[in-house]
């Protein structure tokens, strides 16, 4: 039995499919075709045979599936998720893929959800094949949208863990990836 009070947030599990939602909402509209064009723009030099959506598709469908990469294979958000074509459930921590074998991961705010980030990098650094490519959305946390985690509490998106790019930077590095480009997007 779950109890939810209100101003908490739903389990970690619920969050990443409910942000689908919240893209239909106007204001996840406006921040959604922001995220696709920017997401276009990074897919473009990227090439392969392999790419991993890990979590929400929402408005990146169609820019991720007309991208160079031949195969997008979803690890969506909950079972039973209408996504990509190819889809896997499994928890974006333990991904049963093999490694060095996927040419770009993309996570959409699932560092923001997850509930241990840095194993979800960890995993996305072992399926990835050496020069291959992470493309990261996330809400900062230094930013106004971390003011409105005051009043919209226990809400999505704002529930989620808004990490600094300097911290997912830090733990890129550790990981060993070069940071190409970041983007400051809507605010």
């Amino acid at each position: 039995m779950s109890l939810k009070t209100a101003g908490t947030c739903p389990p970690r599990a619920e969050l990443l499919a409910r942000i689908t939602d919240w893209y239909g909402s106007s204001l996840g509209q406006e921040v959604g075709s922001q995220e696709a064009a920017c997401v276009e723009r990074m897919l473009e030099g990227v090439f392969g045979h392999y790419l991993l959506q890990v979590g929400c598709d929402g408005p990146f469908r169609e820019v991720v599936m007309t991208s160079h990469i031949r195969h997008v294979i979803a690890l969506p958000p909950a079972p039973g998720h209408q996504g990509l074509g190819m889809r896997i459930v499994a928890d974006a921590a333990a991904m049963p893929i093999a490694t060095d074998s996927l040419d770009a991961v993309f996570l959409p705010h699932t560092l923001d959800f997850a509930l241990d980030p840095r194993q979800v990098l960890r995993e996305a650094e072992r399926v990835l094949i050496p020069e291959g490519r992470i493309i990261i959305l996330g809400f900062n946390a230094l930013s106004p949208w971390a003011l409105l985690r005051l009043v919209r509490r226990g809400r999505v998106p704002w529930c989620g863990n808004f990490l600094t790019r300097y911290r997912v930077g830090d733990w890129l590095s550790l990981l060993g990836f070069d940071i190409e480009m970041t983007r400051m997007l809507v605010f």
